[in-house]
């Protein structure tokens, strides 16, 4: 039922044109992925108590709606650099962050390495004496392999993340990551 209304919604959406406009993929719906990535990114905020630079290492599930897109979620835990005079429980500017992305994603083409696009829904949460939760829209970019060693694939990805804030000053962030995937 779940992935009938996912696949509804997808169909509902602006996407359907340009997902069905590539050729087909080597991934059948409802195969399920997990991997695990390293990287960093770099906050662009005005708050003195949310970290300039992250570094996270990243779990990630997906699940295939269709041939080459599927819904994936991330839950990064990571290590975050603040600025000087930041209201830190260690003193030292170091913070732990942590949060979650929830999106869909598309490959394009067939061959083996391939670029792919996504857009999801993002959090990130601070944890310092002044803690702190953004959220707001993201896109992501990068290439992946097709599966090698029958499940094993590796991936690229650069995203920019628009935490919106109703009351305060706007926050923004890009980013790479580096990750393996292993499907099931």
């Amino acid at each position: 039922m779940f992935t009938t209304l996912i696949t509804a919604l997808i169909a509902a959406s602006p996407f359907p044109s340009f997902l069905n406009a590539s050729s087909p993929v080597d991934t059948e719906a409802g195969r399920r992925s997990l991997g695990l990535s390293v990287g960093g990114l770099r906050l662009f905020s005005d708050n003195a108590s949310e970290p300039d630079l992250i570094a996270p290492v990243t779990i990630e599930c997906s699940y295939d709606v269709g041939s080459a897109t599927a819904l994936f979620v991330r839950v990064p835990i990571g290590v975050g650099l603040v600025g000087v005079g930041a209201p830190t429980t260690s003193g030292t500017g170091l913070v732990v962050t942590t949060g979650g992305q929830f999106g869909v994603r598309h490959a394009f083409g067939a061959e083996f390495v391939r670029p792919f696009l996504g857009a999801y829904l993002s959090g990130l949460y601070v944890l310092s004496r002044a803690p702190s939760f953004l959220a707001g829209p993201g896109v992501a970019v990068g290439l992946e392999t097709a599966r090698f060693a029958d499940s094993l694939s590796v991936h690229l990805l650069g995203q920019c993340d628009w935490f919106v804030a109703l009351n305060g000053p706007q926050a923004f962030s890009v980013g790479t990551t580096l990750g393996v995937t292993t499907t099931f």
